[in-house]
């Protein structure tokens, strides 16, 4: 039995609308940064990503969202409920152990100059890219992608399904294999997280987290290295730390479900108008 009455969204297909959607609003856009920098002589790589990716993301982030109230008539869409301080607490190695994990992408699969180059503007030592990268990444790919996504999938599907799906289509967005791996295993984490809590604020956290870090380690730590396993006297020292980092991976996401399980236990039987799918 199809308990769905309403036209919840976005459904998979709508979501993929909503990418063509960012990408079609991009071009413009950066072509006319380009052309207003060119004009006026002047060239900030990191003050050109802040604009192109504020604007695109406000943008999509504003048409899904009158997209979300006008189909399902209900402007609560972004939740922000209070969430237990150890659920924060978790997150941490939860968040670090997920990066370190999915590292060896970067060493198994080389990097083309091309995408090290447009990585290396993602680690910048300045005010812009330090916005982009930890304030308005977090902000704008959480609400999309757990305030609307994960929120509408999670009527249209059952919870783990919409949880995977989400982070799926999360790891996609960053159309590079090499972040591809690790958003998919992070968007894993907080979509169980947003489902269990229907907050977005350990979300923000958890996302804040990982970006920060990753900016503070390329600014910081990996100026002058290609790889985060250069820093390791050996490759023997590398591949036990990221097997560590597996273990403590599985265990900070134990202790997460354990915790929720016991504080929200009915979380699962009251996701209502899920399809039998």
């Amino acid at each position: 039995m199809n308990y769905n009455t309403r036209p919840y969204y976005p459904t998979v297909l709508q979501l993929l609308g909503l990418f063509l959607i960012y990408i079609a609003f991009a071009i413009p856009i950066i072509i006319a940064i380009l052309g207003t920098f060119t004009l006026l002589d002047y060239e900030n790589q990191s003050l050109s990503n802040m604009i192109a990716y504020t604007a695109t993301g406000a943008f999509t982030l504003w048409y899904a969202w009158k997209k979300k109230v006008r189909l399902e008539n209900d402007r609560k869409v972004f939740l922000f409920g209070k969430v237990n301080w150890p659920v924060y607490v978790i997150l941490i190695p939860a968040i670090l152990s997920a990066g370190m994990f999915t590292d060896p992408v970067s060493v198994l699969i080389p990097i083309p100059d091309f995408i090290r180059n447009l990585f290396d503007t993602l680690s910048q030592n300045d005010i812009c890219t330090f916005l982009t990268v930890c304030i308005f990444g977090p902000v704008f790919e959480e609400l999309f992608f757990r305030g609307i996504v994960l929120n509408g999938f999670l009527k249209l599907f059952n919870p783990w399904k919409a949880i995977i799906l989400s982070a799926l289509f999360f790891g996609l967005f960053h159309l590079n294999p090499w972040q591809f791996f690790a958003a998919f295993i992070v968007g894993i984490v907080i979509g169980y997280v947003y489902w269990k809590t229907r907050s977005l604020l350990p979300c923000l956290y958890s996302h804040w987290l990982n970006n920060t870090l990753y900016w503070l380690l390329s600014v910081l730590v990996l100026p002058d290295k290609d790889n985060f396993s250069d820093l390791f006297p050996s490759q023997g020292w590398y591949y036990g730390i990221v097997f560590l980092s597996l273990f403590v991976l599985l265990l900070s996401f134990y202790l997460l479900r354990s915790f929720l399980e016991r504080i929200s236990p009915g979380t699962e039987q009251e996701t209502l108008e899920v399809s039998n799918e």
